[in-house]
């Protein structure tokens, strides 16, 4: 069995616990791999917090990443950040890094809560413009 083949049959799954009307619906950023992905990190999470939350994107990995939230924004009330640092760093990277500082300055008027898991304090990306890997400047 391939390696990738092993941990893709050790991960839980992701599926959604019972429908209840009041369960908040949650979109949780990036999820671009199910079952494929070498960190399963994601997957896990997402595992964890469909016990208490409605997640949106749990059968649809995006290819396209921030772009795809809009898709559901009007279908969560919560939106999970993971490594929103690294967005400028991907395909059409300042764009998407538009897009969400809309969605952050436009969030109360949409009823969204945003909350925004603290991976990195920066990136790791020499190239991010916007975050740099080394704010101070210093040699080491």
């Amino acid at each position: 069995m391939a390696k990738d083949e092993e941990h893709a049959s050790q991960r839980p799954s992701i599926g959604q616990g019972p429908r209840v009307a009041s369960r908040p619906r949650l979109y949780c950023y990036p999820f671009s791999a199910k079952g494929k992905s070498l960190n399963p990190y994601v997957e896990y999470l997402m595992s964890g917090l469909g016990q208490e939350y409605d997640i949106v994107n749990s059968e649809v990995p995006s290819s396209n990443g921030i772009i795809d939230l809009y898709r559901y924004i009007f279908q969560c009330d919560v939106i999970l950040f993971n490594w929103v640092e690294n967005v400028p760093d991907r395909r059409g990277g300042y764009f998407q890094s538009m897009l969400v500082y809309l969605l952050l300055i436009t969030r109360k008027a949409l009823g969204l809560k945003v909350a925004w898991v603290l991976h990195n304090k920066v990136s790791h990306s020499k190239a991010n413009l916007i975050t740099p890997s080394d704010p101070l400047g210093s040699d080491g």
